[in-house]
């Protein structure tokens, strides 16, 4: 029914996007929706694949590589597997763009398809991983559980987020120039 998954010995992610299915019903794709030839990936939970080299890691140990503006005023995260994040470190400043732009290509221009599929990068936002308590598992396999109008609100502005005792979070909007007058 479907085509062979890579094993997790190989280590190695698809070479295109994929239609993802994970644990959660929620975010998986019902199989009765995929095609026959639909290529179907399906990472152990809190694994992912390095935007440079496309080795599928476990980012239980995974630290942040480097950071990027995103237009909307929140910053992008890039997560390298271990290998690729020493030597990004250890990196002159040509390297380091190598490799950057390298991870750039594959998550801007590879990453979705014309039908949706998409490739399971080891990339978040910083709010995401702010709503995560900084957890890269938790920002990669949960998201950040928000509509597009409160990310991007959020991101303008326009909410703001409070964390009380126990991890409960509140978003609340802020008051305009009208409404504080």
């Amino acid at each position: 029914m479907f085509t062979t998954q890579p094993s997790r010995e190989t280590r190695r992610c698809p070479d295109q996007p994929v239609k993802t299915v994970c644990n959660d019903p929620d975010k998986s794709v019902a199989t009765d929706q995929l095609s026959s030839d639909t290529l179907v990936y399906q990472s152990p939970y809190g694994h992912a694949c390095c935007p440079h080299c496309k080795s599928e890691f476990d980012l239980a140990a995974a630290k942040p590589t480097f950071l990027e503006q995103a237009p909307h005023k929140d910053v992008v995260v890039y997560i390298m597997c271990p290998e690729c994040h020493a030597g990004y470190q250890a990196g002159d400043g040509v390297a380091r763009k190598s490799m950057s732009d390298k991870c750039f290509i594959n998550f801007k221009l590879n990453s979705i398809d014309s039908e949706g599929a998409v490739y399971p990068w080891a990339i978040t936002t910083m709010l995401t991983m702010e709503l995560n308590d900084f957890d890269p598992v938790a920002a990669i396999e949960n998201g950040h559980g928000l509509t597009s109008d409160q990310y991007f609100g959020i991101c303008a502005g326009r909410y703001e987020v409070f964390v009380l005792l126990g991890g409960l979070r509140i978003m609340t909007a802020k008051p305009t120039t009208s409404e504080a007058a």
